[in-house]
């Protein structure tokens, strides 16, 4: 039998060492018309990983400090430079398994001026 959908995935790797992996999506058009019907669509979501208690920071926040990530933390006005640990990560947020605690406001998108010590304030939105 001919599966209605099927889904296979491209992986590309980038420099900076993200992998992006695109579906490309299949239907039998014999049988998805008795299966679907007229009219339907399918919309699909994938999960490539998920935890729980699971602490994590924008990647706008984050930095490469030598062969590791670090990022700024608010602590008392100024900016701490914390040396981090990331796992899982994606587009928009990445896992930290060390360096930064539940809870901690971190510097999204630290200017090159900001240093460990330099006092920061917290925006007005």
């Amino acid at each position: 039998m001919t599966p209605v959908f099927e889904v296979r995935g491209l992986t590309k790797i980038y420099v900076m060492g993200e992998v992006q992996v695109r579906a490309l999506r299949g239907i039998d058009r014999a049988s998805a018309g008795r299966v679907l019907g007229d009219g339907y669509r399918v919309e699909a979501r994938v999960v490539v990983w998920e935890g729980r208690e699971v602490v994590k920071a924008p990647v706008s926040s984050l930095f490469r400090r030598g062969e590791g990530w670090a990022a700024f933390v608010e602590q008392g006005g100024v900016a701490r430079e914390r040396a981090i640990r990331i796992g899982h990560r994606d587009g928009t947020s990445a896992e930290i398994l060390s360096g930064v605690s539940a809870g901690a406001n971190v510097v999204r998108y630290p200017p090159d001026a900001v240093a460990d010590g330099t006092p920061i304030a917290r925006r007005q939105e």
